[in-house]
């Protein structure tokens, strides 16, 4: 994002843009961690100020490398004091990356405009709860997933 930007105001056409932008850079460019998810920051393009994770090692990576970053990013498991868990337990996984589409649909529902964009792992910790919860199986109020913070 450039500075100033918010997500949620992007026109649909900057939103391209900015996708486009980032299937460029990730073809072309060498990975790091202004647009692939864990990788370290460059010192070429001194990102290094907002980054431990500042390395001149190539760490040998392509194309698809960087794409995967964003959607195992997109699995993880958000709990207290902005700390993520991740899983390699395959059940466990199906279950976040169902729980997406419920997400998207709540994202672009304008009567809950209250539920934070931007908030994937916090989500996948409530739709975990809900799905795995023996409570929650009949009249589920799915309004308490507003809260999300």
């Amino acid at each position: 994002m450039k500075k100033g930007q918010k997500v949620h105001l992007l026109s649909e056409e900057e939103r391209r843009d900015k996708l486009n932008e980032f299937f460029v850079k990730a073809k072309t460019e060498t990975p790091d961690s202004s647009f692939a998810i864990g990788f370290p920051a460059s010192e070429l393009k001194e990102f290094a100020t907002t980054s431990g994770l500042v390395s001149d090692l190539e760490i040998p990576a392509d194309e698809s490398d960087i794409y995967y970053s964003w959607i195992g990013s997109g699995l993880g498991l958000g709990v207290s004091g902005g700390v993520t868990i991740f899983f390699t337990e395959s059940e466990i996984l199906l279950k976040i990356y169902e729980g997406w589409r419920v997400y998207r649909n709540f994202l672009n529902d304008e009567t809950l405009n209250k539920l934070a964009p931007n908030k994937i792992n916090s989500w996948n910790g409530q739709w975990l709860n809900c799905v795995y919860n023996k409570k929650n199986k009949t009249n589920f109020d799915f309004e308490s997933f507003i809260n999300l913070q």
